[in-house]
Formats: structure tokens, sequence, C-alpha cells
């Protein structure tokens, strides 16, 4: 008790926890997410407070946080909007939670452009394994969560990829033109 007291301390006045979070040699945030099953339930105050912090979760980590965000907002019958909300820019979703847009585009980018790993594209679509095993799930209020984020994350993979076929385009008619 007596050190964790001292370690909020040092948050407060150091921001000790913005820069445990920045640290990315080693990744201390995904390293710690690894090592612990539960990370969804103690990330969603990290994101809230830092939304960048999205770009550097593990996909399955994602996945797994937009489903929970979605199944507390179907929960509390106020996320029928999505799909307005997320064309609209999208913002937090109801409770502090993480941004659904985000998470939304984050995993989109992935299934379009692939993993910032360097992964080839479509090779993130494995990383929405977690949402498509729950459309199997025998539980209906998770299976259709799991319809919802893959509805979701899906639609806005298939605007990324006619806007990058678009530029594609775009770059081959000026390139038709200079020559």
């Amino acid at each position: 008790p007596e050190v964790l007291a001292r370690l909020e301390e040092l948050d407060a006045a150091l921001l000790l926890g913005t820069h445990v979070r920045g640290w990315r040699e080693p990744d201390a945030l995904v390293q710690t997410i690894k090592a612990d099953s539960d990370s969804v339930s103690w990330l969603p105050p990290i994101l809230a407070r830092n939304p960048a912090t999205v770009e550097a979760l593990p996909l399955s980590t994602l996945c797994q946080l937009l489903s929970a965000t979605l199944h507390a907002s179907t929960s509390q019958d106020d996320f029928q909007d999505a799909p307005q909300t997320l064309q609209n820019g999208g913002g937090e979703a109801s409770g502090g939670g993480p941004d659904v847009s985000r998470l939304v585009q984050r995993l989109a980018e992935s299934v379009v452009l692939g993993d910032r790993d360097g992964a080839a594209a479509g090779s993130g679509a494995a990383a929405l394994q977690p949402l498509i095993a729950d459309v199997g799930h025998a539980a209906g209020d998770r299976r259709s969560v799991a319809v919802r984020a893959l509805n979701l994350v899906l639609r806005r993979a298939s605007v990324i990829a006619e806007e990058a076929s678009r530029q594609g385009d775009t770059a081959m008619e000026t390139e038709t033109e200079l020559l």
C-alpha cells in the first residue's frame, strides 16, 4: 500500500504513467498487455487520456477493446447512432471509453494496408480473428456485438480501399501526363 501510494504521488507529480506508456524501446505498454489477460479493463482510461496510444496496441487487443466498448454501449442502449457518429469523425464512446472511430480506423487500415509491423496488405484481416470467432459464439449478445464490430471495420476498410484506389488512379494519370 505504501509503495502504491508513492507511485501514485510520483505519477501525479512527474506524469510517470505518461512516460511509461510512451516507452517504445522496449515497448512497456505492449509487454504489459501481453502479460495481463485482463488489459481491456484498465486500458480505456489510458486511451481516454492519450488516444494516440491506439497506434501502439496489438491488433488483437484493439478487437477486444472494440468488442468491449460496443458491448458496454449496447448494454446502455445508446450506441444506435454508431455508424452516423463514425461518419462524422467519431468521438468518445459513452462512459469515457476508447474512441470507437479510432479503433475502427486502426483495424480497417490493418485490413487494407497491412499491419504497421511490415505485414502485407490484407494480412491484418487475421487480426480480426477474435471478432470472427465471436460471430459463431453461443451467446447472442456476444455474437451481435461481433457482427456489429465486423460491419463497422469492414465498412471503413471498404472506404479506405476505395480512397487508396482513387489515389493510385490519380498517381497513374499524373505519371501518364508527364510521359
